[in-house]
This record gives structure tokens, C-alpha cells and sequence, in this order.
């Protein structure tokens, strides 16, 4: 009896010493958080040891073990049996209830058992090859695959207090009945020798706690008491459970790789292995090697999977299920709490409206993580819950819509059948959502990550949401949907911003993070990571964590966290861990496999499917793909509908910056892909991303060869959603004609194949593509045909007829068969009326098709009504005040800008700009238009100044709502840039336009209008700066792609054609530059009428050519023609009569007119020191002018005075490099000449600057350089110099005979400099030569006058 109640006071002590273990574990708990120092851990504990008054364990072994005494001899064979069973070993029934528990749940935990020091590359194998695949093959049976590997996890704390087998037992519980043990020729942790191992006993007295039994095996290692709690106490329930011995050969040579010789270590080791051999279970014996090993081990789990969870039996799902279930599982893997902003989120719940709340932050900060935590919160509540990781399964917008409205569909029981088609689909969440609140019931839609689709804008999603939808959607800032998201156009004021990590947080994630693996870090080593610079963010810390759970080892962890944490943000963490894995990928049949894999993905288009990779790189082995993937990590890389994509822009960067910042790498990599697809059927997967890569290559030929092999390429590409992919391909191959003959002739061949139905809409599809592709006439015979198909099937009346009928009408305009397009506008327009009535929006947009007609037609008044009539409509159906109102309005501004009456253009502008400020206040892009379009008017009148304001604040307006790339931006932008341009601004100008050509090509691509309007303002630009081959580059660069986009004869091509000439006549290319001042005149007298001021721009600058080629009374009557067009139109203070009087000035002093010449001139002046300031280049041109005047009148220091100054205002404006710099010093030099400064210090000095800076614009054949070396030889002739003086004038004729022809009044003029030089030289005979050679040219020049008048009056 005394010893039954000294075994009672066992199970007493036992109980307190549970509850003793428990405060203790939460204190541990506190300390590994940081919120306990490790000196008040001490303390604590202490204390808590001292309140137990039987804390000894000696007290605790010694009951323990008298109560066995007294059981044993106890009659009661029950409690004998019971006693005995629970002490000895665990009890049997406890493993039963664990076995059940675990093997009903959709999960397999495996827990790992071994030897560390010689078991280091099984287990990494196990990590890096096998576990990976068996994730892969749980994942077809939607189910689970978690692995407990103890190579690190278990803290020093926890070593240090004795906590590893508890921990290792407990753990073994969880993963029950799947066990994985592996024995080498070491034993394992264990008493050895005489001196106590202090940690070792504490590790067995802390486990005798809970596990009692562990008493009697205090003198085995660690290793052997897993494998018997893991298996072989009860063998019969551990029919999921692989041994695996190594050979003893393998350890040879390896230093602690095997047990002493006959040590009692050996000893048992042997008895263990015989255990294992004996248990009945899975034994593998005597594997060779590691490989070998990872190879059965692969094979083995996968025979027990298939066994336990045979596919047979899997659970069959449709694709929406499937889909729905990888959401759940993506959630529930990434989900980490932050509280703070939950309960933000859960506030947000509570509000009435249905306003959206925007989830924001930079790429990393754990957006998802957190939405995944909250919204698996809500679903356990009664209101339905819908959430879309975008990009997640589809990068498709549409697919995911697609998504969205099916759950929709099941979660409320609607009838209504989802649209198939992509382009209704991406307008139908509006109306899903409008019967979601009409159910009454409540809904929580969570859109996460919408950045991560493919597309250019949200058009697709609402701008407005019912109350009962609450709608939480997340972006990533710093791009074009956040732009989107946050605009005042949407009005959505709901922001949450995603604040960095505070250290309590990076606390708790590595915690939780860890949890998931049964790992934990000590103190330090958790510190070390929360004291990481970039640590706040959470990808960061992730992306470290998950290469400790692939590669920490207990040894070295510290060390190993350090090498990551030493970088400063996620660039160079993620450089780290691509050099670590670079090491650890190898293989021998692929040298660089990781490098080769990242780069193909990183050159793709959307992805790479593995098939591919496996095929490219011919690996085939699956271990290694697993491998890889695994050990770059979700955080980086993910499988998107059987594509892998990078799943964060900051790797997919770094993998750029490492492995493809050379041209030729990129290449390398790009020809593979283009290889492999090469010899593949057609296909999804080819259409998108062979032609894509062949254009990246400029493989011209192939490109066109494929696009031309079958109609399924055009059908396929040719769609709402790709189409521009596909003209980006038709302008790569430069040959689109061919492209065009090719599918007529598809066509064609589809014409008795296909159905009637399937014939009709392909034919349609292709009369839209040859309008589309600019191939106009081959596109009105399909375009006839189309309609009479549809016709056929649908009847006259139908609204597909009226649709096509719309499109053919759009397309004869193009063409400029203006009366056909009113034919087909009228047909649509009366099947309208009869569809909808007359007063629909349908009908307004054919009167808007008939007000284009008219305006291309140059049919302003005709235009003007039709727009009046489609402004009724709208007015009426909206009112007076509607933002489509404010539109019309401002479209019938453009048409009277066009006209030049900028008052009734003006007046339009701003009562469209009232409207819009009435609807949307001051921060609007439809305000922002408006006032662009009252800037151009300003510029147009020459009020720069007030231009320049307009631009500047619908600048800032587009800005702010748009930010900073947005293509409003790019249109107000290159606006503003004409401004300063005007202004001499030129850096500031140069900027805009080229921030405009980026925003441009990056919206529309190259073959854009918008594009080549950049180009031609670029021209002008580098021609005003004297760069004038850049400027030819750039405006025939415009001309081709109005040459794709429009017809010959367009109104754009008269402009372009004026500037390209501009530049011709400055490089003195005078025959090419009036050959486009007439094309250009022709057109605009076509367009515009004979009184535009576009034709006046013509005409004074045939003038300047006509001057150039010294045909001075032709160019005068051409300035004064061009003179009276812009004061008519403008007035007589405009900037262009200022510019035009100069010319005419330059005219009536070459003709000796120079009273005239000094009235123009110093008009001129005034007027430009009015509009551009005392310190223009205007004026500096004007003064220039004036010295030249002076100079004649003999006034030699008042030229000098004048050109001195425009010197300064030239150099200040130019800087001291430029062309009109050059000829300011010509022109003072002159001046030098005339007052007999002959020195270097004079004249010669400044016609030597002057010819230094033309030779650096112009090159030496030009004839600015010929003018500077007859100056600088008139300056030798005055010193005397008569030889050297004599090769100077000898150069310049030539280079005036080549440049301006051999009857160039300049080229007369110079031979007669040459024949007075013979005469002052006493070279009689040479002057008389020169002298006869004089009049020949002379006399031929005047014949040319007679015929050049001839030409011109003829013109």
C-alpha cells in the first residue's frame, strides 16, 4: 500500500510537472519572439523551478519507478497490462486514433529520420529532387505534401533546454503513419563514454514527461528512438513507413562517418539495423550512393501515394472546380495575418456604399498575403465570398472575367449563360454584378493583383459598384493600373496603403512561415533577420526563408542567414541567390541548366510550358526540373495554366541584369525558342509566341513565311485582343502586301469548306484586316463580299448587315471615295433607324461617320450640321450638360480649327471646357482636353505665353490623374514642346518630344499617326539646332508610317513634305526641297483652298529656294503672295508676318531695294520684340538684316554695332557652335572687311571662326562655306596674300559650281573675285581668261531667268 501511494504521488508530481513544462514552453515561446530578453528568460524560469517544490527529477524516476513495483505485483492483470504497455512503449490504441486521424485528412506529412553528419547529401537530395516531384504528384490528387526534415529547425534554446526529442517525438505524431528512416554506419546522439553529456540527460528527462516510456531507453541515440515511435514498436500500423541502409562501403575514407570498431554504439547500430530487417516493413539494403538513393526513395513514396491515394479515385472537377480549388490552395498558402490592417479591412465591410477599396503598395510588400489571410477569414461567415488572384491561372483579362461570373453564377443560382466571346466578356462584370444586387444578398469580391494580367487599360472594370458589393481590389503601385485605379475619373477615395513590416510582424511571419516546414529559429538568428535592412518588405524576408528551408543547415545558419542579409534590397538579394543556386544546378548533359532555363523564360513572351524547356534543353530526367524549381521558389516562379512565368518583376530583372544584358545572349536564347517551334504544328501556343520572337530577331522571311502558311493565323491573331500584335508582325516583315494576297487566296480555299456561317464571319474578319493593314483595295472586293454573305444569313434589315455596312463606310472614306462611304453610311444609318428609332446613339454615331465624310471633304458647313444633329440626339437623350455633350462640342471646335476662325473654335472649346468642369470639376482629362485644345488655338494666334500656361495646367491635370506615361500626357506633351520650340527653349523641347515618342510607341507601336507627328516635330527640332541629317532621319521615318497608315494625298503628308524640304534647302539640295513645296502646295490648295495659310507657308518657302537659286523676282512675288495670305488670316501683328517680312526684306536687298528692305526689316523687328522678347533669335535675324542695310549705305560702324548684337543674342540662343551663329560672324566679318581690318584680329579671324563652325554643321561641300572662304579670300587679296588668296577663291567656285550649278549668281560673282585678283596680281593673261569665262556664265544665266520666269508663272 506504501508503495501504491508513493506511485500515486507520481501521478501527482507528473501532473504538476506538466503544468511546470507548459508555462515553461510559453515562456521559451516569448523569449524566441524578442519580447523576452535571454537574462529575464533566466530569471523567470527560475522562479518557476523554485515554486515547484518536486521539481527534482530524481524524485520523479524514483516513484515513477516503485509504482512500477507495486503494479507489477499486483493482482489486477489489467492494470498490470495497462501500466506496462504505456510505460514501456507508447500505447497501442493512442497510435490507432493518430494513424486514422491522419490518414482521413487530404494531407501527407513525412517525417525524416537519420544521422546528421553522414546522411548531409540524402537529405539534401530529398529537399532539392524527390520532395518536389512528390508535391507534383500529390497536387493531381488535390492533395497536400508537407515533409519534416530536422537538419536544422530545432533552436539552440530548444537544444540548449533539452527539448529536441520532445520536439522530434511530437512531430512524429504529426506525420503518423508516414515515416522515412535512413542509417549509415553511425548510431546517432546517445550517452557514450564516462563523462555525462549534461544536454543529452536533460533532453530525456524533459521528454519523460509526456512520453514515460522513453526511461527505458535513456542509453539509445536519438536517431534509434525515432525510428522505433516512428515504426517499429508497432510495425503492423507502419505500413507507410521505408527504411533505407546504406552500403558500408560509401563511408570509406570519410572522417565521423562510421561508429568506433566494437563500441557499444556498433554494437547497437547492429542491433537496430536486425530491428529494421526483422519489423516486416519496406527495407532497402546496401544503396550504392546518394543518387541511387534520392532514385528509390522517388519511387518508393510514389507506389504509397498511389496506393493510399490512387488518381483512379480522384475526385473528377470541372475546369471552373479546379480553378476555384488552386485559388483556396494559393490563399491558404500564402496567407499571413497582419492585424492592423485587417481590421481596416474588416471596417471597410461596414461601410454603406459600394465604393471600391483599393489595396495598394510597391511589388513585395505583401498585398496578397495578407488579402489571402483576410478573405479565408470571411468565407467562414454566412455573406458569399468571390476572390480572383489575377495571374494566378490566367493572364487573359477575359479568361479571368470568365472565372469571376462563374462563380457568380453557382454561389447565386443565376441563370443567365456566360459569354463566350472575349470582347463581350470584357464588358459584362457591370451587368453580373447589377444581378448580384438585385438578389438582395450581399457580396464580397476580392480582384487581387489585377497588374498582373495582360492588357492596356481597366476598361473592363466598372466604374461605379452597388452598395451591397464589396469590392476590394489590389494593385501594385508604380504602374499603369494603379494610374488607372487612383484617377479622379473614378472618383475612388477608399486607400489602403500597405505599410512596411514592423519588427513584431517580421517576427510573427518568420514564425508562421517556418511553422509550415516544423522549423524555428533561435533568438539571434531571428534577429539577424529582422534587423535586415530591406526586411520590411515582406518578399524579401520570404525569399531568404525559403532558400533556409531548401539549404540551412543547423551548423551554419547564422552564417548562412548573414550572406543574404548583408544586401540592401531585393536587387541584390535576389543576385545572391542566383549565384547560390547557379552552384547547386549543374548537370553534366547541361553545364548551365539554371542559367539556360531563367534566360528562355526570361526571353519569352508570356512564359515557357516545361515540355518546351525539356525539348530545347533536352533534359529529361524529371529530378532536375523539380529541383530547380523548387529551389528558386514560389516567391519567384510559378505555373500559370501550364506556363512557368515569373511571378515578380524584381527577379525577373535580376535574371535579365545577370544572364541577358548582352545582345547576343538575348539572341542565343530567342533562335532557341524560334528553333523548337520551327518544326511544331499550329498551334495556341506557336501562334503566340513564334511570330513573336521571330519579329524580336528581325527574321524578316520567316516571318512572313509562317504568317502566310495557314487562315487559322489570321483568325486567331486577328482578333480585338491581338490584332495590333499582329500589324506589329506585318510591319516587321516590310512585306504586307504579300501578307494581304496570301489570305485573299486562304480565303478563298475556305470558300467551299467552311460553313456558310464560318465563311461569312471569316470573310468579314479578313475585309476588317486588309482595311486595318492599309491594304484599302484589296479590302472593298471582301468587303462586298462580306455583305452579300451576311445578307444571305441574315437578311438586309439586320443589325450584323448594319454593322459591316458601318465598317465599309469608314473604309471608302479612307480611300477618299467619299461618295461610295455616304452610300454605306445612309444603308446602315436607315437599318438603324428601323432597329432602334432615329433618336439612337447608333444613329448618332452614323451621322458622326457622315460629318468625317464631309470634313475630309474639306464640306466644313455640311460637317458642322451633321455633328449639330448628332449633338441633338445626345442632348436629348442625356441633356444639355452631359460629358457627351462637352464632346460633340469640342469636336466641332476641332472642325472650325481647322478652318483657321478661331474665335467660333475657341468659343466652342470653352463652353465644352464649362460643361466638363460643371460634371467633373477642375481635375478631369476631358477638362485637360479642352484646355489643350484652347492652347493650340493660342499657339496658332502666336500668344506662346498663354499657350504655354494652357499646356502647362492640362499638363498638370493629365499628371496627376494619369501619372507620368500616360498617352494624354504624350499628346500634351508633344503641344507644349511646339511651344518651347518656339521659344528656343530647345532642351526643354527635345525632352518633351522624345518623352512623347516613348509613351506613343509603348501605347499605339511605331505605325502610329500620333508616332510620326513625333518624328516630323523632332525633325524640326534637330533642324533648328543644325543637325540636319538627324532631321531628314527622323522626318522620313514619319513619312512611312503615314504612308502605311493613310492614303497618298492626305493632308498630313503636305506638311510633312514642307518641313523634310525645309531642311533639303538648307543642306542646299534645292532641286529635292522645291520638288515637296510643290507636293505639299498641291495638296493643301487641294484640301484647304488657295487662301490657307498653310498655302502661304508653301510659298514663302519656294521664295526661299527661288532666292537660293538667285531667282529674286520670282522669290519676291512669292513672299509677297504668302505675306498678304497671313495678314488676311491673321492680321497684321501675327509672328508670321513678322517672319515673312524678313524674307521679303532679304528679297528687296538683294535687289537693291534697300529703303524698301530697312521698312520690312525693322517691322519685322518690332513685331518680333513683341512676341519673343529683345533677346530672340527672331530679333538677332532682324538686326542681322539691318547691319547688312547699313553696310550698303556705306554706314560700316553702324553694321558692326548691329551685327555684333545679334552675335550676342545668336550665341546666347545657340550657343557658340551653330549655323546661324556661323552666319552672324560672316556677316560681321564682311562689316571688318569693308572698314579695312584686315588682321587676324579683324576680319580674318571671324571668317575663319565662321568657316571652323560651317564646316562642322555642313561638311565642306555646302555652299555656307564656299560664301566663308570667298570672304576669307577677299581678306588675303586685301593683305596681299595673292597665292593663297587665289587657292581659297579657286575652292569656293568649286564648291558653289557643285552645290548651286555653274550660273549661280554666287558662282558669276566669285569668278569675277578671281579675275580682279589676277589684275592687282599683274596676271593679265590669267584675269583675261577669267574675265571670258565670267560673261559666258553671265549671258547663260540670263537665258536660265528668262525660262526660270517662264516656270514660274506656268506654276
Amino acid at each position: 500500500q506504501t508503495q501504491k501511494n508513493i506511485g500515486f504521488r507520481f501521478f501527482q508530481n507528473r501532473k504538476r510537472r506538466m503544468l511546470l513544462a507548459n508555462n515553461l514552453r510559453k515562456l521559451d515561446d516569448l523569449r524566441d519572439s524578442g519580447f523576452v530578453s535571454e537574462e529575464e528568460y533566466q530569471d523567470r524560469k527560475a522562479k518557476l523551478l523554485d515554486a515547484d517544490p518536486e521539481h527534482d527529477p530524481s524524485f520523479f524516476r524514483l516513484s515513477e519507478s516503485i509504482y512500477q513495483t507495486s503494479v507489477s505485483s499486483s493482482t489486477d492483470s489489467s492494470l498490470t497490462r495497462g501500466f506496462l504497455e504505456y510505460h514501456v512503449k507508447p500505447k497501442k490504441s493512442f497510435v490507432q486514433k493518430l494513424h486514422k486521424a491522419n490518414t482521413t485528412s487530404k494531407q501527407i506529412r513525412l517525417f525524416v529520420s537519420s544521422t546528421f553528419v553522414d546522411m548531409v547529401e540524402e537529405r539534401s537530395l530529398l529537399v532539392s529532387n524527390v520532395f518536389p516531384h512528390i508535391k507534383k504528384i500529390c497536387r493531381q490528387r488535390n492533395i497536400n505534401f508537407v515533409y519534416v526534415d530536422f537538419r536544422w529547425g530545432i533552436t539552440k534554446e530548444d537544444s540548449a533546454g533539452g527539448k529536441v526529442l520532445e520536439l522530434c517525438l511530437d512531430e512524429i505524431d504529426t506525420c503518423r503513419p508516414y515515416f522515412l528512416g535512413i542509417l549509415g554506419q553511425r548510431y546517432g546522439w546517445c550517452k557514450s563514454g564516462a563523462v555525462p553529456d549534461k544536454a543529452l540527460e536533460e533532453t530525456f528527462t524533459n521528454a519523460e514527461m509526456r512520453y514515460p516510456w522513453i526511461q527505458k531507453y535513456t542509453d539509445r541515440s536519438i536517431t534509434e528512438i525515432e525510428m522505433l515511435y516512428g515504426a517499429l514498436f508497432f510495425p503492423e500500423l507502419a505500413s507507410s513507413s521505408l527504411f533505407y541502409l546504406r552500403d558500408e562501403s560509401y563511408a570509406n575514407g570519410k572522417p565521423n562517418w562510421k561508429s568506433t570498431p566494437n563500441s557499444p554504439e556498433e554494437k547497437k547500430l547492429d542491433q537496430l539495423k536486425s530491428q529494421i530487417r526483422n519489423s516486416g516493413l519496406k527495407v532497402t539494403e546496401n544503396y550504392k550512393d546518394p543518387k541511387v538513393f534520392a532514385e528509390m526513395v522517388l519511387k518508393d513514396l510514389t507506389e504509397i501515394i498511389e496506393r493510399d491515394f490512387p488518381i483512379s479515385r480522384t475526385k473528377k472537377e470541372t475546369v471552373i472546380e479546379r480553378e476555384e480549388r488552386q485559388m483556396k490552395s494559393f490563399a491558404s498558402e500564402n496567407a499571413h495575418p497582419r492585424d492592423a490592417l485587417e481590421i481596416q479591412l474588416n471596417n471597410y465591410l461596414k461601410e454603406k456604399r459600394g465604393t471600391p477599396l483599393l489595396v495598394v503598395g510597391e511589388p513585395g510588400s505583401g498585398k496578397t498575403s495578407l488579402l489571402a489571410h483576410w478573405i479565408q477569414k470571411q468565407t467562414e461567415g454566412t455573406t458569399v465570398v468571390v476572390s480572383c488572384f489575377f495571374g494566378l491561372i490566367h493572364q487573359k483579362v477575359h479568361k479571368n472575367i470568365y472565372y469571376i461570373l462563374s462563380l457568380l453564377k453557382k454561389e447565386f443560382g443565376f441563370s443567365k449563360e456566360i459569354p463566350v466571346d472575349p470582347t463581350e466578356l470584357l464588358h459584362s462584370l457591370t451587368e453580373w454584378l447589377a444581378m448580384v444586387a438585385a438578389t438582395g444578398k450581399e457580396l464580397i469580391l476580392l480582384l487581387e493583383g489585377i497588374n498582373h494580367v495582360e492588357g492596356d487599360n481597366l476598361s473592363w472594370l466598372p466604374k461605379q459598384f452597388p452598395a451591397s458589393v464589396k469590392t476590394i481590389i489590389s494593385c501594385t503601385t508604380g504602374t499603369e493600373y494603379y494610374t488607372d485605379l487612383t484617377s479622379a475619373d473614378r472618383s475612388w477615395k477608399n486607400v489602403l496603403n500597405i505599410t512596411p513590416l514592423t519588427d513584431s510582424e517580421k517576427r510573427e511571419l518568420i514564425k508562421t512561415y517556418l511553422e509550415t516546414y516544423s522549423k524555428k529559429m533561435s533568438f539571434v538568428e531571428t534577429q539577424a533577420l529582422v534587423q535586415a535592412r530591406a526586411s520590411q518588405n515582406p518578399l524579401y524576408l520570404r525569399t531568404i526563408l525559403h532558400q533556409l528551408v531548401m539549404h540551412g543547415n543547423y551548423d551554419n545558419l547564422l552564417k548562412f542567414i548573414e550572406q543574404f542579409t548583408i544586401t540592401e534590397n531585393l536587387d541584390q538579394l535576389f543576385d545572391i541567390v542566383l549565384e547560390l543556386l547557379e552552384k547547386e544546378h549543374r548537370l553534366p548533359e547541361a553545364p548551365n541548366f539554371m542559367k539556360d532555363v531563367l534566360s528562355l523564360i526570361g526571353v519569352s513572351r508570356y512564359g515557357m510550358v516545361e515540355a518546351e524547356l525539356v525539348a530545347i534543353l533536352k533534359v529529361y530526367q524529371q529530378s532536375p526540373w523539380s529541383s530547380l524549381f523548387a529551389a528558386i521558389g514560389p516567391e519567384s516562379i510559378f505555373k500559370q495554366s501550364g506556363v512557368i512565368r515569373f511571378r515578380n518583376i524584381r527577379f525577373q530583372e535580376a535574371v535579365r541584369r545577370r544572364y541577358l544584358s548582352k545582345n547576343s545572349e538575348e539572341e542565343k536564347y530567342r533562335n532557341r525558342i524560334v528553333e523548337y517551334f520551327a518544326t511544331k504544328e499550329i498551334s495556341e501556343r506557336k501562334i503566340h509566341e513564334f511570330p513573336w520572337q521571330l519579329k524580336q530577331l528581325s527574321k524578316k522571311s520567316e516571318l512572313l513565311n509562317f504568317l502566310t502558311s495557314d487562315i487559322k493565323i489570321l483568325t486567331n491573331l486577328y482578333t480585338p485582343l491581338t490584332k495590333f500584335d499582329f500589324f506589329g508582325y506585318l510591319q516587321a516583315t516590310g512585306e504586307s502586301s504579300k501578307v494581304a494576297d496570301a489570305y485573299i487566296r486562304l480565303l478563298k480555299q475556305q470558300e467551299a469548306s467552311a460553313s456558310p456561317s464560318e465563311y461569312g464571319e471569316m470573310t468579314y474578319k479578313a475585309a476588317n484586316f486588309l482595311f486595318e493593314s492599309g491594304n484599302l483595295s484589296l479590302a472593298v472586293p471582301i468587303f462586298t463580299k462580306a455583305v452579300q454573305i451576311l445578307v444571305d444569313l441574315h437578311t438586309e434589315k439586320s443589325k450584323e448587315v448594319a454593322n459591316v455596312l458601318y465598317d465599309f463606310s469608314l473604309l471608302y472614306t479612307q480611300q477618299a471615295r467619299y461618295e461610295e462611304a455616304e452610300n454605306m453610311v445612309d444603308r446602315c444609318m436607315k437599318i438603324r433607324k428601323n432597329l432602334f428609332g432615329s433618336s439612337h446613339p447608333k444613329v448618332a454615331d452614323c451621322l458622326w461617320s457622315k460629318a468625317l465624310i464631309k470634313k475630309k471633304q474639306s464640306n466644313f458647313a455640311d460637317s458642322i450640321l451633321l455633328y449639330k444633329q448628332a449633338l441633338e440626339i445626345v442632348t436629348k437623350s442625356f441633356g444639355a450638360y452631359h460629358p457627351q455633350v462637352a464632346q460633340i462640342t469640342k469636336t466641332m471646335g476641332d472642325v472650325y480649327r481647322l478652318q483657321s476662325l478661331y474665335d467660333k473654335a475657341t468659343e466652342l472649346y470653352e463652353e465644352s471646357l464649362a460643361i466638363n468642369r460643371s460634371n467633373f470639376g477642375n481635375m478631369h482629362p476631358s477638362v485637360a482636353e479642352c484646355l489643350d485644345c484652347l492652347g493650340r488655338i493660342s499657339k496658332k494666334e502666336g500668344h506662346y505665353t498663354r499657350a504655354k500656361a494652357l499646356y502647362d495646367e492640362a499638363l498638370t491635370i493629365l499628371t496627376q490623374l494619369y501619372g507620368a506615361t500616360h498617352v494624354a500626357i504624350a499628346e500634351t506633351c508633344m503641344n507644349l514642346a511646339d511651344v518651347e520650340r518656339k521659344v528656343t527653349n530647345f532642351s526643354a523641347s527635345e525632352e518633351l518630344y522624345k518623352k512623347a515618342i516613348r509613351i506613343f510607341i509603348h501605347e499605339f507601336g511605331t505605325n502610329h499617326p500620333d508616332v510620326a507627328e513625333c518624328y516630323n516635330s523632332m525633325g524640326i527640332l534637330y533642324k533648328d539646332l543644325g543637325k540636319h541629317e538627324e532631321a531628314v532621319k527622323y522626318i522620313e521615318n514619319g513619312i512611312a508610317i503615314l504612308n502605311v497608315v493613310f492614303p497618298s494625298g492626305h493632308l498630313k503628308f503636305a506638311r510633312f513634305f514642307n518641313n523634310l524640304a525645309d531642311i533639303y534647302a538648307i543642306m542646299a539640295k534645292f532641286s529635292q526641297a522645291k520638288e515637296l513645296y510643290l507636293k505639299a502646295m498641291k495638296i493643301n490648295e487641294a484640301k484647304l483652298g488657295t487662301e490657307h495659310p498653310e498655302v502661304s507657308e508653301n510659298l514663302n518657302a519656294i521664295g526661299k529656294i527661288e532666292k537660293k537659286r538667285g531667282n529674286y523676282a520670282e522669290a519676291r512675288r512669292c513672299y509677297e503672295r504668302s505675306l498678304a495670305i497671313v495678314t488676311k488670316v491673321y492680321g497684321d501683328e501675327h509672328p508670321k508676318v513678322a517672319l515673312f517680312l524678313h524674307d521679303l526684306g532679304v528679297i528687296y536687298r538683294k535687289e537693291k531695294m534697300f529703303d524698301e528692305s530697312w521698312k520690312t526689316y525693322s517691322r519685322a523687328k518690332e513685331l518680333n520684340s513683341i512676341h519673343f522678347g529683345e533677346n530672340s533669335a527672331a530679333v538677332g535675324q532682324n538686326l542681322n538684316g539691318l547691319g547688312m542695310i547699313l553696310k550698303k549705305k556705306g554706314d560700316n560702324a553702324g553694321a558692326q554695332e548691329m551685327h555684333e548684337e545679334a552675335l550676342r543674342i545668336m550665341e546666347r540662343v545657340y550657343g557658340p557652335h551653330h549655323e546661324k551663329v556661323a552666319l552672324t560672324l560672316n556677316y560681321l566679318a564682311e562689316t571688318a572687311r569693308k572698314q579695312g581690318k584686315y588682321t587676324y584680329d579683324g576680319a580674318e579671324k571671324l571668317y575663319n571662326r565662321a568657316l571652323e563652325i560651317n564646316m562642322r554643321c555642313f561638311g565642306e561641300e555646302h555652299p555656307e562655306v564656299a560664301e566663308n572662304l570667298n570672304g576669307l579670300g577677299q581678306v588675303y587679296k586685301n593683305q596681299m596674300n595673292y597665292a593663297k588668296a587665289e587657292t581659297i577663291f579657286k575652292k569656293s567656285i568649286e564648291i558653289s559650281e557643285r552645290t548651286l550649278g555653274t550660273t549661280h549668281p554666287h558662282v558669276i560673282n566669285r569668278h569675277k573675285n578671281l579675275a580682279e585678283l589676277y589684275e592687282s596680281w599683274g596676271r593679265v593673261d590669267d584675269s583675261k581668261v577669267v574675265w571670258q569665262k565670267y560673261e559666258v556664265i553671265k549671258k547663260q544665266r540670263e537665258a536660265e531667268e528668262v525660262a526660270m520666269r517662264n516656270e514660274s508663272f506656268r506654276v
